[in-house]
């Protein structure tokens, strides 16, 4: 219950408010609407009148404010004491404390928990936050936290959305890797049916058992020579430079020092006709390049201590020697 003011909702039509609480003066009456003082004028001792009418949604309120600047009764010695000086004391002190009550019940209180209760009402009139246990105003949340927000949302999204296309990458360079190795075996697919490795005699057809094909080649290792399957339907001897450049070895591994690309082929060779190795891995086009002749040219500059071993051929022709007997 309160003891100095009353609260009426505005509805837009509504001007005279009545009040039932006492005062000493009707400069101590005041009208708010939604806390902003407004004028008014009496109707009588206990009604006052607000125009225009209040807006609809508005609280009006209606509240004594004693004046407490100077006591109610200035008492001299030898006065004489009457009952309306006492009464017009008590008074003025009973105000005082119903208003001091008032302010205090509609107050933020410390419940027997120990906690604040703001009683429902809401706030206005406070400051930005300056510490991580301080209070955030809506205003706060409005003009830096959802921006800061909006910004982490954005910053998210971005991050997810380069991470879908880095996934799509990864996919499609995994499409890729399944392609070159299936590439790869159907070129090493097709090796085998050319060379048909150590025979004793001339073979007839291919492993599969299909026909053989002009250029062909197996070992024959009864006369110890190359043969080719020649455009005569015939074997016929390979020059023997090919033999020795097919029994090779391989070079005395080349130590790489930091970020070296180049690395020279002693004696050069026919290209493309090298096999590069590093650290024991074999290294295809397009990570090198042996276009001409004389070096391995790295796409990717090697490390300091990578070992590079390789196996030159040299392109060979047929001996013109005619059907072999």
């Amino acid at each position: 219950m309160a003891y100095s003011y009353k609260q009426y909702p505005g509805d837009g039509s509504t001007t005279n408010f009545v009040f039932d609480f006492g005062y000493l003066s009707r400069t101590h009456i005041h009208v708010f609407v939604d806390g902003v003082e407004v004028p008014f004028s009496f109707l009588s001792d206990f009604s006052v009148q607000v125009t225009p009418a209040p807006a609809a949604g508005t609280i009006v309120e209606v509240r004594r404010m004693t004046l407490l600047d100077n006591p109610a009764v200035d008492w001299n010695d030898g006065s004489t004491l009457t009952e309306a000086d006492m009464d017009l004391d008590t008074i003025f002190n009973l105000y005082a404390n119903q208003e001091a009550r008032d302010y205090a019940e509609a107050s933020v209180q410390l419940d027997s928990e120990g906690i604040w209760d703001g009683r429902g009402r809401t706030t206005r009139n406070f400051a930005d936050p300056i510490g991580p246990d301080s209070l955030v105003t809506k205003k706060y949340f409005d003009d830096v936290y959802t921006p800061e927000l909006d910004g982490k949302v954005a910053a998210a999204a971005a991050y997810a959305a380069a991470s879908q296309a880095s996934a799509v990458a990864s996919a499609s360079s995994a499409l890729d890797s399944a392609n070159s190795a299936e590439d790869s075996a159907e070129s090493l697919d097709e090796f085998l049916k050319r060379y048909m490795g150590a025979r004793s005699s001339d073979p007839a057809t291919r492993y599969d058992g299909s026909p053989l094909q002009v250029g062909d080649l197996y070992y024959n290792s009864t006369a110890n020579e190359i043969r080719v399957w020649a455009s005569g339907n015939y074997w016929e001897k390979a020059t023997p430079t090919i033999q020795a450049i097919m029994g090779g070895t391989f070079n005395a591994p080349i130590i790489a020092t930091e970020g070296q690309t180049v690395v020279p082929v002693v004696g050069g060779y026919d290209s493309p006709f090298i096999i590069v190795w590093v650290n024991g891995s074999q290294i295809e086009q397009p990570e090198i390049d042996v276009s001409d002749g004389q070096n391995i040219v790295f796409t990717t500059p090697l490390a300091a201590g990578d070992e590079v071993t390789y196996r030159a051929f040299g392109a060979f022709r047929v001996a013109n020697e005619g059907p072999l007997k």
